[in-house]
């Protein structure tokens, strides 16, 4: 059970990460400079990559086991 709820927060989040985190870097790109572009933009791409990173971890018991026990 703790893994569909955290599958279902995962997946809001990553929504959450991905449509209003592209119109903020989009918004970033425009006023700062390439150094800061290309940073904004790792650590967004980063930020994106964690959560299918997470939701393996998570149902391959990684996460769950060591939380809960």
């Amino acid at each position: 059970m703790a893994a569909i709820a955290g599958t279902f927060f995962l997946l809001f989040s990553f929504a959450w990460a991905l449509l209003p985190g592209s119109f903020g870097i989009s918004n970033f790109r425009k006023k700062h400079g390439d150094i800061l572009n290309a940073t904004g933009m790792l650590l967004w791409i980063a930020l994106l990559l964690t959560h299918p990173l997470a939701l393996f971890l998570l149902w391959h018991g990684f996460i769950y086991d060591k939380v809960c026990l």
